[in-house]
C-alpha cells in the first residue's frame, strides 16, 4: 500500500498552509526586482551582489570629489579584532577616506536579510571599524551600503536601521548627482553588460 503523491501534498498543505503558499514576488527586494531583468538565475543574482560591490569601488575612483580615496585595503587580521574566531581575517568591502574621515562599507544587495546574519553583520562592522580607527588614527563610520537608491514602505524591518546607507547617501557622499530613475537604469544597463559576457 503507497500513499498518493496528491494525497500527502494535501496533507502537507493543510497542517502547514504557509509553505505551499505563493509568496507575491512583487514584495521581495531581490536581485531581478533591483536591475529589472526577471530572467535571471540563482547564480546570476548571488554573483550581481559580489559585481555592485566592486562597482561601489569603482564609482569612487572616479568619482568628480577630489578629496576622496579609495583604500586598497581588502582584509583586516581577525587577531586584532575578532579574538577566539578561527579566520584569520576580514574581508573588507570598501574602504573610503574623505577630508579626513574613514568609510567602512559592508556591499549587501539583498535587503532580506534573516534574522541572525543582520546583528552578525552590524557587530562586525562595529569591530572592524573601531580597528580602522585605532590603526589609521581617525574616525572611521562603518555602515552597509545597499545598491537600492532610498528606504522604501515594502523593505524589511532591518533597513530602518541608521546603519544602512543607501545608494543616494552614498552617491552625494562622493560627489554624483544620479535621480532614482536615473540610478535604476544605470543598474540595469550594468546587468545586460555583465550578462552579455557571461551567458
Amino acid at each position: 500500500m503507497r500513499a498518493s503523491t496528491e494525497e500527502v501534498y494535501n496533507s502537507i498543505k493543510k497542517e502547514h498552509p504557509n509553505i505551499c503558499r505563493k509568496k507575491p514576488t512583487n514584495k521581495n527586494f531581490n536581485a531581478k526586482r533591483l536591475v529589472g531583468i526577471s530572467d535571471l538565475s540563482q547564480s546570476e543574482s548571488i554573483s550581481m551582489g559580489n559585481f555592485f560591490e566592486y562597482m561601489f569601488k569603482e564609482l569612487a575612483k572616479l568619482c568628480p570629489k577630489p578629496n576622496v580615496k579609495v583604500h586598497n585595503r581588502p582584509l583586516i587580521l581577525s587577531e586584532s579584532v575578532f579574538s577566539g574566531e578561527k579566520k584569520k581575517n576580514k574581508q573588507i568591502d570598501l574602504l573610503l577616506e574623505i577630508s579626513g574621515k574613514l568609510y567602512y562599507l559592508e556591499s549587501k544587495l539583498n535587503c532580506e536579510l534573516d534574522s541572525e546574519k543582520f546583528p552578525h553583520t552590524l557587530n562586525k562592522i562595529k569591530k572592524v571599524s573601531k580597528a580602522l580607527e585605532n590603526e589609521y588614527g581617525c574616525e572611521c563610520l562603518g555602515k552597509i551600503v545597499t545598491p537600492w537608491y532610498k528606504y522604501e514602505e515594502e523593505m524589511p524591518d532591518q533597513y530602518k536601521n541608521a546603519k544602512i546607507m543607501f545608494a543616494s547617501e552614498y552617491l552625494n557622499l562622493i560627489g554624483f548627482n544620479y535621480s532614482e530613475q536615473e540610478w535604476y537604469n544605470h543598474l540595469h544597463s550594468l546587468t545586460k553588460l555583465r550578462l552579455k559576457d557571461i551567458r
